[in-house]
Parts: C-alpha cells; structure tokens; sequence
C-alpha cells in the first residue's frame, strides 16, 4: 500500500510540548506507512537540528499578524503547496496552525486533523470560536488530555466520535549517568553537594505560579532540612520572582538557572520536582521528572491527576496551596524512603503508561483511519 502523504505542522522550533511532539512524530512516525513533511511559520529555535533529514520543511513566514494580508496571502501559499504535493492529510498542533490550517485544508479540499496540546488558545472570544470552528471542521481532534477535551467541550460543541486522547509519551531514557555526574552538576549550579535540591522546570510565567513555590519554601518547619531551589526556565515573571525570593527571605535558598537546553543533568542531579502550575494540559516536564525516578508534587490541575496517581507515584495538592505545598515538601524531605518508594513507581509508571513507542502508535492508527473513507478528498489516492 502507497504511504499516505503526511504535512505535520509546527509554529516554530522554539522549546515547548506541541513543538517536541510533532517533532517525535517526524522522527518516529513508519516510513512504510507515511511520506512525511514538514511546514512552519519560523525555523527559529533550539529543536530545529532535531528535524530528520529525510523530512522535507517548507516555511510560511507569518509576518504582521495571521489574519492581516501578508498572513492570509501565506495560507494561499500553503494551500497552493498541499495541491501541489498531493497532500493526503495535515495535521497541525497548535493555535494558529490549527485555524490557519484549516483554511488552507479546506480551501485545498484536503482532510485535516488538529492537535490540541494545552491552554495555547487565547482568552479572546473570537479567537476561542476560530478554535472550536477548526476542530469542527476537522476529520479528527487529537488531544492529550481527558482534561483538555473537557475544557474544548467548554468552548463549544464537539463531537465524541471526532475527539481521540492520546497522552504524551516519552523515549526510554537510563538516567542513571546523570546521576553518576551529580556532584559535578551540582558544582555547575552552586549546590553544595549534599543540600536537598528541589528542581522546578517551567517557563517564568503568572500560570506557572512559582510565587505559591517560594511562598512554601519560606513556610518549611525548622525540622525540614534546608533545600536549594533550582528554577530551570525563562520568562515575564522572572524580575518579579527574583524580589519575591528577597522580600520572602529565601533568596539564598533560590538558583535561577535559565532555560537549560538538556535538564537530563538537573533531574539527575535533584532529589524532588514541584510543579506548582495553575494550568496544565498534560506537562513533559513532569513527565520527565517522573521517568528520571524523582518523588513529584504538583498542584491538582488539567491532566495532571492523569499522570499523577495521588500518594502512589507523587503528591497532589491544590492550586496556589502553598501551606499544602509546603507540608507536601517537608513531608518527602524528612522521609526518604516515602520519596524513593514515590520516584520507584513514577518511573514505572512512564514506562507502562506513556512511552514514545505507545503514542506513535496510537497517532499513526489514528491518522491511517483519517484517510479512509473520503471520497470527497481531492488528493487521496486509491490504494
């Protein structure tokens, strides 16, 4: 059978979880079953050198704003290259790709699916009604979260039949040689050697809430042994987050490290992840801590009770909670064998639940069903 012809489409390279997903599609996805390519508003940022060789990336530089007419006239492109290349189906992953995306399928009478990885839609109504009107018109919504789907629901009318979860899944990763480097990471950081590290990995964003993290740590009972707080990540807040560690007293407890291209050797090198988000899809940085064998805590938010099995593999507490944080935090310190019992089971957990070869898996029998069945799509051709 001819390989379906398959446009995956990112924003840009920049480091985020719908940009690493469709990336591990274009990497894993059969070649037996599909003849990839791949199309981008930008090849900006770090992931680019991830792209496969044998994937060819086509640009739509999206300048002055998506609906303005140097916008449109780039879906008139786009659109123009899915006939072209006798596109079988696209599939897109993010905001704008999945609105701009579903003007130019339908536009090239090509079968769309979209991905709906997170809270990337914007807070605007109309905007929030563009989304829901290009998941209407797509031949499937691939969400990953159940979370996520009820939160679309809330937006709108969606149909059952249309909406398929699958959740994040990750490549078998040993870490056990970034732990043999943790003293030396650690040195990197300006840890000392045998403080408690506690590593969060998150933009610097309001929804991100690292104020209720640094609250908690200044709420730690004397008893509690005294940790470091390494915060891996970039953004708005971090100013802001600087002064609240000064005016809460625990500037000295607090490294800001910055957004580390490989945070392999800070996991392998921290003895607990807090993620205090209030909004989350379904987190990798989460998923990562977990499959690295660290006890997790994380706010009760979006998919990740999905991940997370409360007091089995990780600690839930409620949002903008920093007393329940706080007592989560001391509660792992002053119990190593409660943390490692939790970090035992999270990494099983990731490895029976959520692995990378799963979700291909789950993805590449979703998008084969996609095309079947469409006599009304132009490009399909008869296998």
């Amino acid at each position: 059978m001819e390989p379906i012809r398959l446009m995956l489409f990112t924003d840009t390279f920049e480091i985020g979880g719908s940009e690493r997903f469709v990336l591990r599609l274009a990497r894993h996805l059969p070649r037996e079953r599909f003849a990839l390519s791949l199309g981008a508003f930008s090849e900006a940022g770090p992931l680019r050198s991830q792209l496969p060789d044998d994937v060819p990336l086509r640009l739509f530089p999206m300048r002055g704003g998506y609906l303005k007419p140097a916008g449109l006239l780039q879906v008139a492109r786009w659109t123009h290259i899915l006939r072209k290349q006798e596109v079988d189906l696209l599939f897109t992953n993010h905001y704008y790709t999945n609105v701009l995306g579903s003007m130019a399928a339908h536009a090239a009478r090509v079968p769309h699916v979209t991905g709906q990885r997170g809270r990337i839609i914007p807070y605007r109504r109309r905007d929030r009604l563009a989304n829901m009107a290009a998941n209407l018109a797509a031949v499937r919504v691939v969400a990953n979260s159940h979370a996520m789907v009820n939160e679309l629901k809330r937006d709108g009318y969606l149909p059952e039949t249309r909406v398929t979860v699958v959740h994040n899944g990750l490549p078998a990763e040993d870490f056990a040689p970034y732990r043999a480097v943790r003293a030396a990471t650690r040195q990197d950081l300006g840890v000392s050697p045998n403080a408690p590290l506690i590593a969060c990995v998150a933009r610097l964003s309001p929804e991100k809430d690292h104020r209720s993290l640094l609250t908690a740590l200044s709420l730690l009972p004397p008893s509690t042994p005294s940790p470091v707080l390494v915060l891996a990540g970039e953004g708005p807040e971090a100013a802001a987050l600087k002064a609240e560690a000064k005016r809460l007293n625990v500037a000295r407890q607090v490294v800001f490290a910055g957004t580390l291209s490989d945070v392999r050797p800070l996991l392998g090198a921290a003895d607990l992840f807090v993620l205090p988000s209030l909004t989350e899809s379904f987190p990798n940085a989460l998923l990562e801590a977990m499959q690295a064998g660290l006890p997790v805590i994380a706010s009760a938010v979006g998919g990740i009770p999905e991940a997370v099995d409360d007091g089995l593999s990780g600690l839930l507490v409620p949002m903008q909670d920093a007393q329940s944080m706080a007592f989560a935090i001391s509660r792992l310190l002053e119990n190593p064998h409660l943390a490692a019992r939790l970090g035992a089971q999270a990494r099983a957990n990731v490895a029976a639940r959520f692995s990378l070869e799963g979700m291909v898996a789950h993805v590449a029998d979703l998008l084969t069903e996609a095309t079947q069945g469409g006599s009304h799509v132009r490009h399909l051709r008869r296998r």
